[in-house]
């Protein structure tokens, strides 16, 4: 465990000490003992059956965790990646770590709200348990997450590396552009809401209460739920949703920023991958378009969710 925890606690630090470094960086992994028998609280799994899950199970560690999906074993040149979540991190599963004490939402203020109100989203959090992303956190709110959820585990939590991400949004198909293939006319009708609705149309209609919204309850929402409620867009061919078409998703790459005169202030880019498509580039791009969120003074300058992986 204590290994663990060493390897926990680097995520945000490392993601900082990239700035001095000057590349991109991706993360090793230590060796760790995956053969410890530990609970998986309300889901009583032992290590050995979670080891024993076959291509395509899903199991998920606690009431209220993420889902995770076995996935087929990686390419020797990436992590030894095990399963990957079913969905991005939403506000249910966050808020399990808030209730018991573990972490807080310390960046309820995102841009461009950026005038501090602690007491509204304190005063709501019961209402924000639902499964929408999260995309309001920094990076340490991401790190006090995984060392809570490596404690529901034997298996060690990452945040994937951008070709990590390539490849398990492709399903390991190297030559495949997009989730659902290679064609990018079925992409409006892959990315096709469950709703009906059209990819472009993200409206308020599709938040929780709809149209009954009062004046308060509009601002609250647009303030804490961006995107969409996970699971809108259809499964890739590992059973993972969401990949390209809802919130961009962060990645352990990052690189200094530099700021237009030429000085770097402390300030890092994060890759993103997937994300809404409003940005057109993913036609040609697919899974290799890349996008950047600045991570400056403990938060994000673009809403970002995250999809975690277990090694």
């Amino acid at each position: 465990m204590a290994n663990k925890r060493r390897r926990s606690s680097r995520i945000a630090g490392l993601w900082a000490s990239a700035i001095a470094s000057g590349y991109l960086f991706a993360f090793s992994t230590p060796a760790y003992s995956k053969t410890q028998e530990l609970g998986f609280g309300s889901s009583s799994q032992s290590s050995e059956n979670v080891q024993h899950l076959q291509i395509g199970d899903e199991f998920q560690p606690c009431d209220g965790c993420p889902t995770f999906v076995r996935v087929p074993a990686a390419p020797a040149d990436l992590r030894n990646i095990r399963f990957v979540s079913k969905f991005e991190l939403t506000w249910r599963n966050y808020l399990q770590a808030v209730k018991d004490g573990s972490c807080t939402v310390s960046n309820p203020n995102r841009p461009p709200f950026r005038k501090p109100q602690p007491d509204l989203i304190n005063a709501h959090l019961d209402r924000l348990e639902i499964d929408w992303p999260i995309t309001v956190l920094g990076p340490d709110d991401v790190e006090c997450y995984i060392k809570w959820l490596e404690q529901k585990m034997p298996l060690d939590v990452e945040v994937p590396t951008h070709d990590e991400w390539k490849w398990f949004a492709s399903s390991g198909r190297p030559s495949v552009r997009y989730p659902w293939g290679n064609d990018p006319g079925q992409a409006e009708e892959a990315l096709t809401g469950l709703e009906g609705q059209p990819f472009e149309s993200y409206t308020d209609a599709r938040r929780p209460n709809g149209s009954d919204l009062t004046g308060r309850e509009h601002y609250f929402y647009a303030r804490y739920l961006h995107a969409l409620k996970v699971g809108q867009f259809p499964p890739s061919p590992w059973g993972l949703h969401d990949l390209m078409g809802n919130a961009s998703e962060l990645t352990a790459n990052v690189e200094p920023y530099i700021r237009s005169d030429g000085k770097a202030d402390g300030s890092y880019r994060v890759i993103t991958a997937g994300g809404g498509l409003i940005d057109k580039r993913w036609v040609e791009e697919g899974v290799n378009l890349k996008t950047y969120t600045i991570a400056s003074d403990g938060q994000y300058s673009t809403y970002s969710s995250v999809r975690l992986v277990l090694l």
